[in-house]
């Protein structure tokens, strides 16, 4: 006889799009390309800040504006946007959203002035945030369960897949043609290609359920993780390895574009692809944390980080390209231990648990990123790398605080 567990596990997957089907596959292609837009849209003016603020006549501080605008409206939206996908859908607000947002991004081409462009980006943040928090529910409510973890594998590649994009194409439009406004229009005409595809291929949201928590509760619930010392600790964390990360790869390409190098554009947009080191050391983290703990696993994450910025203090193009990749994979495997430490503390309220920690993420990228800035502009290279040590040794201490989740914890979760 199958047991009452087993018949409501597949009474609630029943009509749920299945693993290996061919509706699975259809729903793969729209799932893949969401996840690209958001990423593609936020990363789209790192790679070629350089030539942005030749074009503006701005300074190198300047111009970092630009690209962290976006991260400050998408950690101001993020909250807001995901409270209105709990009321009016999941696909809907994602396609709205990711629609609205590339039209305002394809409105950059024209700006002549920071101000504009600085707006701009900010407005364009606000409307695609949410959009990764609105994808997962989304699979978590039309997948069945034996589906969710390959959907969600999807879900990782298409963030990674659309940072590349967003880093290398313009990088590389840019280096051909010596103009930056057209590497942004391609890159937005192709967007708006890629949301009509995903709109196409995306099943219909057909097990969503209009949330009736009022905005009062939602509140009490993010103000209770506020509250806790532990949550605090980790978004802290994830303030200090973001805010190195974007610091860094914001001021590379001023730095190797610039003599003795002379690297072209196009060249430099080549060297995102240490994104994959970090695809890679996310994926291993959550083995070598089951083996010698998450606050071990983030220490030995924050001493890789150092080591990559000490490589980078050498005028040599492979070292500093290993630096590169050594800050991206130490920073990539701390994300993913302070993602599962997250999700393991919040016992209640877990989707306002990830909504904090990605507005933390986007926050700390906007802050300390805006502080790298002006400490490249007014202390140069040597001095933004100082910065950013002083920035990981922080995060070393924090992560001294930092214990792994006692099992009572996990009892307390099945209460």
């Amino acid at each position: 006889m199958m047991s009452m567990s087993t018949a409501e596990s597949q009474s609630g997957a029943a009509g749920r799009i299945r693993a290996k089907s061919r509706e699975f596959r259809v729903a793969a292609v729209g799932l893949l390309l969401a996840s690209m837009i958001g990423p593609a849209q936020l990363y789209c003016i790192q790679g070629i800040l350089p030539q942005v603020a030749e074009g503006l006549q701005i300074s190198a501080g300047d111009s970092q504006l630009i690209f962290l605008a976006a991260f400050a409206g998408f950690a101001l939206g993020l909250i807001p946007i995901s409270l209105l996908s709990e009321r009016y859908g999941r696909r809907s607000i994602l396609l709205a959203s990711s629609t609205l947002g590339t039209l305002i991004y394809l409105l950059l081409v024209f700006c002549d002035n920071l101000t504009e462009i600085v707006l701009l980006r900010g407005l364009q943040g606000v409307l695609l945030a949410g959009v990764s928090a609105i994808v997962m529910a989304y699979i978590g409510e039309e997948f069945e369960p034996q589906a969710v973890t390959p959907a969600m594998g999807i879900y990782a590649a298409g963030n990674a897949l659309g940072s590349l994009l967003g880093q290398m194409l313009p990088a590389w439009i840019v280096g051909g043609t010596g103009s930056w406004r057209l590497a942004l229009g391609v890159l937005a005409v192709l967007l708006l290609g890629v949301i009509v595809v995903s709109a196409i291929t995306l099943p219909r949201s057909n097990f969503f359920i209009s949330s009736d928590i009022s905005y009062a509760m939602e509140a009490r619930l993010f103000l209770s993780h506020l509250s806790n010392p532990r949550l605090l600790v980790i978004y802290l964390l994830i303030f200090c390895f973001m805010g190195a990360i974007i610091s860094i790869f914001n001021a590379l390409p001023f730095r190797v574009e610039s003599p003795p190098f002379n690297i072209s554009p196009s060249m430099y947009g080549t060297f995102f692809l240490v994104i994959l080191v970090g695809v890679f050391t996310a994926k291993t983290s959550g083995t070598v944390a089951a083996r010698i703990g998450i606050r071990n696993t983030l220490l030995l994450a924050v001493v890789l980080m150092l080591a990559g910025v000490a490589l980078l203090a050498v005028p040599v193009v492979w070292i500093i390209v290993l630096g590169a990749a050594l800050v991206t994979g130490g920073g990539f495997a701390g994300y993913t231990c302070l993602t599962s430490l997250s999700a393991t503390i919040a016992h209640k309220g877990r989707a306002q648990a990830s909504s904090l920690f990605l507005a933390s993420s986007f926050s700390g990228s906007a802050v300390f990123g805006l502080v790298g800035s002006r400490v490249l502009t007014d202390a140069g290279w040597a001095g933004l790398l100082i910065y950013i040590s002083g920035l990981m040794g922080l995060g070393f201490l924090l992560a001294l605080t930092v214990r792994d989740a006692p099992p009572a914890d996990a009892e307390g979760r099945k209460s």
